[in-house]
């Protein structure tokens, strides 16, 4: 079993917040163990709001950009 990375681990996650007319969408980047980080979206918007699909472009893009092979399904 790999455990998780020990120079990582303790490490704070990277932190920006975004906002506009649509809302605040705040994206955290942390690195999780081995070569894999973990992104997180969240926004200040209840329901399926447009700050809600940017977030959902924006995680599409990123995974697209670190694995060139992935097709993304969805209209984002």
């Amino acid at each position: 079993m790999i455990g998780r990375d020990s120079r990582t681990s303790g490490v704070p996650p990277r932190r920006r917040r975004f906002a506009g007319t649509v809302g605040q969408i705040g994206v955290s980047a942390q690195a999780e163990g081995g070569h894999y980080t973990l992104v997180t979206v969240e926004t200040n918007q209840v329901g399926e709001s447009e700050a809600d699909k940017l977030a959902k472009r924006f995680l599409t893009v990123v995974h697209t950009m670190a694995d060139p092979t992935h097709r993304p399904i969805g209209a984002y």
